[in-house]
């Protein structure tokens, strides 16, 4: 961290929670943020892709983990995904990125508690998010972003953003993309407590979106792998790379049946 100090100073003052980051245990999870935005910008994936979806990367990179906590045993915070959207819905509509008008602030605030709210105990005994909630989630979070008017029904993510510029979905991927960023395991190293049902992926997921989150879940569990399991982080690479891209093919064989059923 030692490496970015004016990077920490600007994002604590554009993020004012994110000084909360800079104080041990938590220390960790900014480091990882920094770490995170080091291998990002060095992927090749994120390198080819265009201004727009660089720029909302490096957004999701800053902002995925502001809610995650480091516990006195380091144990794994599972429900960081949800209390990171949690806290960027209220933090978008203070920079005036989502609208702040009374109403929406009020919704806004209800979409914060619902999704603290959306957790589940696992037959582990663990506290883990309740992937049951998504959909609700996700249908509010679209019609706050004014993707979805108040009484459109959310059927899947390509229903809903269709004819739309990916400008429209600024906002809306960033909290998406923060939301589903543990949604998928890619590593043994790192199980997901609580990964979505690839039955579920094309709800959430269109070709574009599923490229995108194959880049974080890169750079994320990377970054991991590299700090914490040195000997073993090519190996890893390989393992994570493979996962994403099977996600990836995943999401485009569902797309392209699709396809074949409507022209049918």
């Amino acid at each position: 961290m030692s490496h970015f100090p004016g990077f920490l100073t600007q994002v604590t003052a554009l993020i004012p929670d994110f000084s909360r980051l800079l104080t041990p245990p938590q220390t960790e999870v900014s480091a990882h943020i920094c770490h995170f935005l080091i291998f990002l910008t060095g992927d090749s994936a994120w390198q080819s892709l265009d201004s727009h979806d660089q720029n909302l990367l490096l957004w999701v990179s800053l902002l995925h983990d502001i809610g995650k906590k480091v516990g006195p045993k380091k144990e794994r915070d599972l429900l960081h995904p949800f209390e990171s959207v949690a806290m960027c819905v209220p933090l978008l509509q203070t920079w005036g990125w989502i609208s702040n008008s009374e109403q929406d602030l009020m919704h806004g605030a209800a979409i914060s508690r619902q999704i603290r709210k959306a957790v589940i105990t696992d037959s582990s005994g663990n506290t883990v998010q309740d992937n049951r909630q998504l959909p609700a989630i996700v249908w509010e979070l679209l019609k706050l972003t004014g993707i979805l008017g108040p009484f459109q029904p959310f059927i899947s993510i390509s229903s809903a953003i269709q004819g739309r510029n990916h400008s429209d979905l600024f906002i809306f991927d960033i909290l998406l993309l923060i939301l589903l960023h543990q949604s998928i395991t890619v590593t043994a190293a790192y199980p997901q407590a609580a990964p979505l049902d690839p039955n579920q992926y094309e709800l959430y997921l269109n070709q574009r979106l599923a490229r995108l989150l194959s880049i974080i879940l890169r750079c994320d569990s990377g970054s991991y792998s590299y700090v914490l399991f040195r000997s073993r982080h090519s190996a890893l690479q390989t393992e994570i790379t493979a996962s994403c891209e099977a996600l990836m093919a995943a999401v485009s064989s569902r797309a392209q049946s699709e396809e074949q059923r409507e022209t049918s």
